[in-house]
């Protein structure tokens, strides 16, 4: 780590202790997984983690942070260009597993903590001596990726509650209405989901009858959009440095 120095404090002297390499992966992971809390603010959880036989994966270190958050570290000896990119990797794998770690906080910090695991915010933390320009490129398009991600949750969410309204009217938007009962303009609703906070426009019709399903009238914190939404995107229209990514 040419960038962080370290020094030995004495009575009228200071004296720079000398920089060496971690001589390997498994004794830096040791000592971030030792202290974990002290150097992250992550209670530790598990080490070496498999993600079952099919996935064919080995995540370094699973921890919890003070927000309830998820978080994996990895942890690599030298520059290695792989390291983000293994990191997302493992990341995906764990939102689609949530249930498993949920098991896993309840199997080690109690029902209580398992209970408050936020999904919303997962972590990915990602130690190396160094990081390649390709990672530094991955890390700048992550913000990105999950603005494009919101946006998309809002026109899905949109189309279902305009779907909604539709099938209580009996006639599309710009159909003449053969009851009396019309759209009314559209309210703003803000929504927590495992993306992020998510603003949408409601409906409204005329009489006030039309009660949404898909965002119910008090309802405002959402979960099983994530999976829905990449759901439907898939298918579509036809020394040691240390990147923290939190999502």
């Amino acid at each position: 780590m040419s960038s962080l120095k370290l020094f030995n404090v004495g009575p009228g002297s200071v004296v720079e202790i000398p920089a060496r390499s971690v001589e390997r992966e498994r004794s830096l992971q040791g000592l971030v997984e030792r202290h974990m809390e002290t150097f992250l603010g992550v209670r530790f959880l598990a080490s070496e983690y498999s993600t079952g036989p099919r996935h064919g994966g080995r995540i370094d270190s699973l921890g919890f942070d003070e927000n309830g958050a998820p978080v994996i570290v990895e942890c690599k000896r030298g520059q290695d260009a792989g390291v983000i990119n293994q990191g997302l990797f493992y990341l995906s794998w764990l939102i689609d597993h949530k249930a498993e770690f949920q098991h896993l906080v309840r199997e080690r910090l109690g029902a209580a903590a398992a209970a408050q695991v936020l999904w919303s915010d997962p972590r990915l933390i990602c130690i190396a001596e160094e990081f390649t320009r390709y990672d530094a490129h991955a890390i700048g398009e992550i913000p990105r990726m999950s603005g494009l991600l919101q946006q998309l949750t809002k026109r899905i969410l949109e189309s279902a509650l305009e779907g909604e309204i539709t099938d209580h009217l009996g006639h599309e938007k710009h159909e003449k209405a053969t009851d009396g009962n019309t759209r009314n303009g559209t309210r703003y609703k803000a929504v927590i989901t495992e993306v992020g906070p998510v603003a949408i426009d409601v409906p409204r019709d005329r009489e006030g009858s039309f009660e949404p399903q898909m965002v119910k009238e008090r309802q405002h914190r959402l979960t099983g959009v994530d999976e829905m939404v990449l759901s439907l995107s898939a298918r579509g229209p036809g020394g040691c440095r240390s990147a923290d990514l939190s999502f």
